[in-house]
């Protein structure tokens, strides 16, 4: 079994992701950021977390403007986001119903809390979990230097790099790279 932790409210992430047993725990964007402050004090070492698109600390005048942003115009905002994290000049679009689906389920509440979260100061201590971090080589929202920067500094982590941009499931290619590689580890 596995879990996934992606931009939702970090007050409900430590409560919920030992509640039962998992195979491995899965953190996308601010989901990985979270995941890595778990990861700090997990007592599972053996249970692999993996990191997609992990940045250690956002800065903050970006996550001001974006928290002014979604204020103004949620949808617009997320949609930016979203369209930010497809390389540029790969000429897909982003699917409405996907964007409905992330407005339904993205409150306010926990968007901004998301925003608190990942704009928070970061732990940079060994970690003694077994870390896996997962980038796209072409990310305009974490960059690569700063997950390899945390990711050699841990006995242990692999990191993967694949040509796509911040989220590989928007990538028919990277998603099918990302599905293996989670196969190949412990199953998907």
């Amino acid at each position: 079994m596995n879990y996934s932790a992606h931009l939702f409210d970090p007050r409900l992430v430590k409560n919920e992701i030992f509640d039962g047993e998992y195979d491995q725990v899965i953190g996308v964007s601010a989901g990985a950021r979270m995941l890595w402050d778990v990861a700090q004090t997990s007592a599972f070492p053996a249970v692999p977390f993996w990191l997609f698109g992990f940045r250690p600390q956002y800065p903050n005048q970006d996550l001001l403007e974006f928290r002014s942003r979604i204020l103004k115009n949620k949808r617009a905002a997320l949609a930016g986001f979203f369209m930010a994290s497809i390389p540029a000049g790969d000429g897909r679009v982003l699917d409405s119903a996907f964007l409905d689906d992330v407005l339904h389920y993205w409150t306010d509440e926990a968007l901004f809390a998301g925003l608190d979260y990942i704009g928070s100061d970061f732990s940079t201590r060994e970690s003694g979990a077994l870390l896996h971090f997962v980038h796209g080589e072409n990310d305009q929202i974490a960059p690569v230097s700063e997950m390899r920067s945390v990711a050699n500094a841990q006995p242990g982590a692999s990191i993967h790099i694949h040509r796509c941009g911040h989220l590989p499931f928007f990538d028919t290619v990277a998603c099918q790279y990302v599905l293996d590689l989670l196969e190949e580890n412990g199953g998907v």
